[in-house]
């Protein structure tokens, strides 16, 4: 009798374990409502007016409340990614350029009911989306819970199921931006430093810490690294020549391997404010970044030639 009530608990105890699994990490989220006063928009950029050498808000009819990352474009230009931190959401959308006109945003379909998706990042190839989330790659784990670095990968019927990392990143203190290489070498951050891992025999190996270059005793966050890993763009606050609170940095990478000493890109991009979360367009036309300079944390974008003749003169 004994023997049948353990096998019936147990059962009972699977079974439930598999519907929460489910539930919690596979079932999609909700989509948004289409507003039917949302503007036709076409050409480039989700159709908007494009800056110049002073940074501007992007799309601020679109995205007319507080975010928490940067827009993030597909190589072709086609998609937009970008996650707000609003109540009617808070789980990463996404635009798309379809018969030349741009989507209403919709929530991406990998996202999770009980747990967020955030900080969207596409791999320079396009083939990758990667993203941030509190959500357990097992179901028994759900209580203890961390944040980690996840990615979906495109398929013939869209995205895949979401991919943890490996302990070997996830096991760290995360939170924020992160970016990717295009040979898959992940730069995070974590307590207030800058890692990269490599990515080798097909997973992630442990993190280094960058060097002194780019770390410092102030705070270094939110990496954007370019796909040939040439240059570093991240926020670091309280250094000597910081204009205000986090400033954007730029790093360059020599031949050696080694890293130039950081600089900051001045009045042109940076503000008193807190600048976040640098993110360069497939194109290196642009650098959008995220800035409360006007009471809230909104995406801004600017004219990216000037940091790339300032990438130049230090390359040399």
């Amino acid at each position: 009798m004994k023997s049948t009530l353990r096998i019936i608990i147990i059962t009972l105890s699977i079974f439930l374990a598999v519907v929460l699994s489910l539930l919690l990490v596979i079932f999609p989220a909700h989509r948004l409502e289409i507003n039917p006063d949302f503007p036709q928009l076409t050409g480039p950029y989700a159709g908007q007016t494009l800056p110049g050498a002073v940074p501007e808000r992007f799309a601020p009819i679109i995205i007319n409340y507080e975010v928490h990352t940067a827009a993030v474009f597909s190589p072709d230009g086609q998609e937009v990614y970008w996650r707000p931190m609003s109540d009617e959401v808070d789980e990463i959308l996404f635009m798309r350029l379809e018969d030349g006109i741009w989507t209403y945003p919709q929530i991406v379909p990998f996202a999770s009911r009980f747990f967020d998706s955030d900080d969207p990042f596409l791999s320079p190839d396009g083939e990758k989306l990667f993203f941030t989330s509190w959500r357990p790659e097992k179901w028994y784990q759900v209580f203890g819970l961390t944040e980690g670095i996840w990615y979906v990968e495109r398929t013939e019927r869209g995205w895949s199921n979401p991919i943890a990392v490996g302990t070997s990143i996830n096991s760290m203190d995360l939170h924020w931006q992160f970016s990717v290489s295009a040979n898959s070498s992940l730069y995070f951050s974590s307590e207030g430093d800058i890692y990269r891992s490599e990515f080798s025999n097909d997973q992630y190996q442990d993190p280094v810490k960058l060097n002194s270059m780019i770390n410092t005793p102030s705070n270094e966050g939110h990496p954007y690294i370019a796909p040939d890993e040439s240059y570093l763009i991240f926020s670091s606050n309280n250094q000597a020549d910081s204009l205000g609170d986090y400033d954007l940095f730029i790093s360059v990478q020599r031949e050696n391997g080694s890293w130039s000493k950081a600089i900051n890109p001045g009045a042109g991009v940076n503000s008193r404010y807190q600048d976040l979360c640098p993110v360069v367009s497939p194109d290196e036309k642009y650098l959008f970044f995220m800035s409360d300079r006007e009471g809230m944390f909104s995406i801004y974008w600017v004219d990216f030639e000037p940091m790339k003749k300032v990438i130049s003169e230090y390359s040399e």
